[in-house]
C-alpha cells in the first residue's frame, strides 16, 4: 500500500502487560489480533536521534508513556490509511 522501504518490522515486542488478556474470547481460546505500531515523531526529532537503524532510532526518541512525547500529527491519515487497508484485507481474506 506504502512500498516495502515504509515499513519496518520490529519482530516479537511486548504490545502491552494485558493486551493479551483482552485477546481471549468469554470461553478462553484465543481471539485473533492484530497489533500496530504507528511511529508518529516529527522527522527533526526522529533526525537528530542518535542511531544508524531504525531500531536503534527508535530506542532514542521519546514514546507513548513519555512526558516528552509529541506525536506529529501528519501520521495520522496515513495510519487510518493503512489500519483500514489491513482490515478490508483481513475481511477479504488475505
Amino acid at each position: 500500500m506504502f512500498g516495502s522501504d515504509r515499513i519496518v518490522d520490529p519482530g516479537p515486542a511486548m504490545g502491552s502487560e494485558d493486551f493479551s488478556e483482552l485477546a481471549l474470547l468469554p470461553d478462553g481460546r484465543p481471539l485473533p489480533y492484530h497489533y500496530w505500531f504507528l511511529p508518529s515523531t516529527p522527522l527533526a526529532v526522529w533526525n537528530a536521534a542518535p542511531g544508524q537503524s531504525p531500531m536503534a532510532r527508535f530506542g532514542n526518541v521519546p514514546s507513548a508513556h513519555s512526558p516528552d512525547f509529541a506525536p506529529d500529527p501528519a501520521v495520522l491519515d496515513h495510519g487510518v490509511a493503512a489500519m483500514t487497508g489491513a482490515v478490508l484485507a483481513e475481511l477479504a481474506g488475505e
